[in-house]
């Protein structure tokens, strides 16, 4: 059975949107594209990192298997181990703040990491909201 190019075009268009749809999600977090620790509060971090787990794990319904959803996967594994370190309410981050700054920073050089993915596979601009992240990590 031949496939036809629209069929095709349609394909790709599915895949183009969820990747876009997975940038603007990560674009929307403060916890990715905040620079200073400082300003970090460990629960939100926890529960914004839960929040991203879920959605996620709700757009992968509509990505096949693939590199997409290899970083959607990736993605959401590094914000399930990233809470999981935290503790309920970021309680054990709160108390050993160079473990709360270390699963940070690995967590928002995994996403980089994923994000580069992305971008790679479907030739797409950097959003500005995660130009920061992307640069440092």
């Amino acid at each position: 059975m031949r496939v036809s190019d629209s069929d095709k075009a349609a394909y790709t268009n599915l895949y183009l949107v969820a990747a876009i749809n997975l940038l603007d999600l990560l674009a929307e977090k403060r916890m990715l594209t905040e620079r200073t620790l400082v300003r970090e509060d460990e629960d939100l971090c926890v529960r914004s990192a839960n929040e991203l787990r879920k959605q996620i794990t709700l757009k992968l319904e509509l990505v096949p298997n693939g590199p997409l959803r290899d970083a959607f996967q990736s993605i959401r594994r590094s914000a399930a181990a990233f809470a999981s370190l935290g503790g309920l309410h970021g309680v054990d981050f709160a108390n050993d703040p160079a473990l709360f700054s270390n699963s940070l920073r690995d967590f928002r050089s995994a996403v980089a990491r994923n994000i580069r993915l992305v971008l790679d596979l479907f030739q797409l601009d950097l959003p500005d909201d995660l130009r920061g992240l992307v640069s440092n990590y």
